[in-house]
């Protein structure tokens, strides 16, 4: 089946980690991919690596929509595709539209609550332009996609109740990551990774993974961690993920708090395995999600969960077992969730094992593999 898969970019979000994860398993299935890009990362993020292996990727010209909409469509009639898979606001828009009139059908993977309310409290947005965003999304998405992915059960609920979308169009596949990528957590892994990193084998070490900006909550760790650091002085937070938004004022705010002996913004990292493998405690206060992979990478390298507790993060973690879920913007309640981990060593080594469990059953590359071909097969099925 020869696939055309239409994204923004091949950066290092978790949509675009997903479709790399997701691409080697699918092209060995039968899957014959083509990937269009409305811009090019060049050595960024993964599309260096799509290409080194082999992957037939193509960059459209910045031509405004209408121009890429014109250039999708010469592609679409050259390539002949059994299926265009969209995935991301922009992508959506210009996939919808290039295959109006074609005959192909139109999968699109819904990731995120793109119109949730927390969304709208965020600063840097302005609530009209999103608003706007969300008619040209119901619009499109009537007209232009038959059916849709949704990377969790809460993404599914808001794609109802924001875009109109009856339910039985969406099918829920969660991510998946490699194992043989991640690999496993050891003793002596941790050992080395704490080595690189400068910091002593017994000391606590929390780990964030996401960019800085408003959605992944940023200032609220920075303001649990003075009542952390009170009984554990000598806890480290380690933070990797791109410089955004926000990242000036979460500077200032550590050296407000009086943090810079025991906060590391690591910046981007061509992959955070290493930092993870090096923590105690994976700490997630984002304030809405469509389904987080920075957790699910984390449950792979045997860390217990401290996140706040929304919808998202609820569906792929079990509460108590291996995840404690708190209002992550109520800074002594996140705070105590993370000292009681650090402080019960019995506790903090059965939740790892825990989400170790849970990875390997639910989110392994391999399932997501299967169930998108069982979805590429219902769909060309019934388009037939």
């Amino acid at each position: 089946m020869r696939v055309l898969y239409v994204i923004e970019a091949l950066g290092e979000g978790g949509t675009e980690m997903s479709l790399a994860e997701l691409l080697p398993g699918l092209r060995a299935r039968g899957v014959d991919p083509t990937i269009v890009t409305l811009k090019s990362r060049g050595e960024e993020g993964v599309e260096r690596q799509l290409r080194s292996h082999g992957f037939d990727i193509r960059v459209l010209a910045q031509a405004g929509l209408a121009g890429r909409v014109r250039q999708l469509r010469g592609i679409i009639q050259t390539i002949r595709p059994a299926l265009i898979h969209t995935m991301l606001y922009r992508a959506d828009q210009v996939g919808r539209l290039a295959a109006l009139g074609t005959g192909v059908p139109v999968l699109t993977s819904l990731v995120n609550v793109s119109y949730d309310r927390a969304r709208l409290d965020d600063p840097a947005l302005s609530a009209a332009r999103v608003r706007l965003a969300q008619v040209i999304d119901v619009i499109t998405a009537h007209l232009g996609t038959d059916s849709f992915h949704a990377v969790s059960e809460h993404v599914k609920d808001h794609a109802v109740r924001t875009l109109h979308v009856r339910p039985e169009r969406i099918f829920v596949i969660p991510r998946g990551r490699s194992r043989e990528r991640l690999g496993w957590p050891s003793a002596e892994r941790r050992e080395a990774a704490r080595a690189d990193l400068g910091i002593a084998d017994g000391a606590p070490v929390l780990v964030n993974v996401g960019r800085q900006e408003y959605q992944k909550g940023h200032s609220h760790l920075l303001n649990a961690l003075p009542q952390v650091l009170a009984t554990h002085p000598d806890c480290y937070t380690l933070v990797a993920g791109r410089d955004g938004t926000m990242t000036p004022a979460l500077r200032g705010q550590v050296e407000r708090l009086g943090l810079a002996g025991n906060v590391r913004f690591l910046g981007h990292l061509p992959s955070t395995a290493e930092v993870l493998a090096a923590g105690d405690v994976f700490v997630f206060p984002s304030l809405y999600e469509g389904m987080p992979g920075a957790v699910i990478e984390a449950m792979a390298l045997g860390l217990p969960i401290v996140a706040n507790d929304i919808g998202p993060v609820r569906e792929i973690v079990e509460p108590r077992n291996n995840a404690d879920l708190v209002d992550a913007t109520n800074a002594s309640a996140l705070a105590a969730a993370v000292s009681d981990v650090l402080l019960d060593d019995e506790r903090r080594i059965a939740m790892g094992k825990c989400s170790l469990a849970l990875f390997d059953d639910r989110f392994c590359v391999d399932r997501a593999v299967e169930l998108t071909i069982e979805l590429y097969g219902v769909i060309s099925r019934s388009a037939t």
